[in-house]
């Protein structure tokens, strides 16, 4: 499983991209014939995935009050006798009006991009903690225009065919984070590692997609919080 693909400091641990497509599956589910946006997410501990043994998650969703948003929450529990549910993310639902759509460049990689060298990226993110199977090992091309940072991320040719059970598969969307560190790096020459532990706002538009471009917008780093944003499209330029 890609779950297990997923190390950061010698532990098995969920990525946070899972807690995002697990809250757009429980709105689907919930009211599949609209369009819902996952926002205010916070991951209040991680999920350490044990060597032995299972664990229960359970996903609960409140219906909006008069003043609140929709919220769900994911809780996890060892599967042993006497265990006890340990909440793990929170976020709000939202209905989505389908405004703000970003407009995609003519072209992938946009005109006038300069290529990054990416090569061997993920034998440094390896030697900081962070060691990934091949579904999180998605970068494949890097390009900077500006201020932004642009990158083709991929699925490995083996997880291609299950893209399309998924919203918008975690490995890939974990990739298409990946590119932050990247820019982090050549924007500000950062070399700290960071997870992501909150989301303002994520929309997807194009479900079951296997290839990414991504635009990494200008960073706001600001005593240890990094801040961007993302707009991702496939490779035949509609948004996701």
């Amino acid at each position: 499983s890609w779950v297990g693909e997923h190390v950061v400091l010698g532990q098995t641990i969920v990525p946070g991209t899972a807690y995002m497509e697990i809250m757009g599956a429980a709105a689907h589910a919930w009211s599949p014939d609209q369009s819902w946006k996952v926002t205010a997410l916070s991951i209040a501990a991680p999920l350490v995935v044990p060597e032995r043994g299972e664990i229960r998650l359970q996903v609960t969703a409140k219906p909006a009050g008069d003043d609140e948003n929709s919220s769900v929450s994911i809780y996890s529990m060892p599967d042993v006798e006497e265990g006890q549910w340990i909440p793990h993310a929170t976020g709000e639902l939202v209905l989505s009006d389908g405004s703000g759509v970003p407009e995609a460049p003519t072209s992938f990689p946009p005109p006038g991009a300069e290529p990054l060298d990416v090569e061997g990226m993920y034998d440094v993110m390896g030697d900081e903690g962070l060691v990934y199977g091949p579904c999180f090992q998605g970068i494949r091309e890097g390009w900077s225009l500006g201020d932004a940072i642009w990158t083709k991320v991929a699925l490995p040719d083996a997880a291609r065919s299950t893209a399309t059970t998924y919203r918008l598969h975690p490995g890939l969307l974990d990739g298409a984070l990946h590119g932050i560190a990247l820019a982090a790096r050549l924007k500000h020459e950062s070399h700290d590692l960071y997870l992501p532990f909150g989301l303002d706002e994520l929309e997807v538009f194009s479900t079951g997609e296997s290839v990414l471009w991504v635009r990494i917008g200008k960073l706001d780093i600001n005593e240890e919080i990094l801040r961007t944003s993302l707009e991702i499209f496939n490779p035949q330029g509609m948004v996701v």
